[in-house]
């Protein structure tokens, strides 16, 4: 019942009423001696789902906890990729927390656990870009935006892309080349009028 009430208060845009549907949900699996049966999904994906509301109602601390709790119940030897995209979304938990450390750590463990050709490489590669820049780690960000722009190219991801335009703006500025920041930025600009994203 918890579980549904969370997906109908999900479906009308009422996080953080799901959130508390999805914790009920959480403390029922514990006493339950058969949960996935009570709640008809796998503790890892109540997991990820009640962290998931938890974000979207603007509860970062706890998306986090719980974000590490789903990525306890996974392994890493058996699913890689699925445990790389839950580091991924460590990583964006706790970037929104102001948990700069586990941001950068959680983004690079996902990078190390992902597949070379998988199609979520690139998107990890351009936060890890944005997660320099914002951290005022500019070298590092544009050594970063250097790696990410040819792998962004390589696949078509324009969005990545852009990212990796605006952080070698950025941070280009940040390191004082105004000129070449300007230019990226130009670049950026161009890009943004051909392709209708504004970033």
């Amino acid at each position: 019942a918890s579980v549904r009430a969370a997906e109908s208060a999900s479906a009308a845009f009422a996080p953080a009423e799901a959130h508390s549907h999805y914790e009920r949900a959480l403390r029922r699996w514990r006493t339950a001696s058969t949960p996935s049966e009570l709640t008809g999904m796998d503790l890892e994906t109540l997991l990820e789902r009640t962290a998931e509301a938890a974000s979207l109602a603007s509860r970062n601390r706890r998306a986090v906890e719980l974000s590490q709790e789903r990525i306890a119940v996974l392994d890493p030897a058996v699913t890689p990729e699925r445990v790389a995209l839950a580091y991924t979304e460590l990583s964006h938990r706790a970037w929104a927390s102001a948990n700069w450390p586990l941001a950068r750590s959680a983004n690079q463990r996902a990078l190390e656990l992902i597949g070379p050709d998988s199609p979520e490489r690139v998107a990890i590669m351009a936060h890890r870009a944005g997660l320099a820049m914002l951290s005022s780690r500019h070298r590092e960000a544009l050594r970063y935006a250097r790696e990410l722009l040819p792998a962004a190219s390589s696949v078509g991801d324009t969005d990545s892309y852009g990212r990796g335009l605006m952080v070698l703006a950025i941070s280009s500025i940040g390191i004082g080349h105004v000129e070449d920041g300007l230019s990226y930025m130009r670049q950026h600009l161009a890009l943004a009028h051909e392709t209708r994203v504004p970033r």
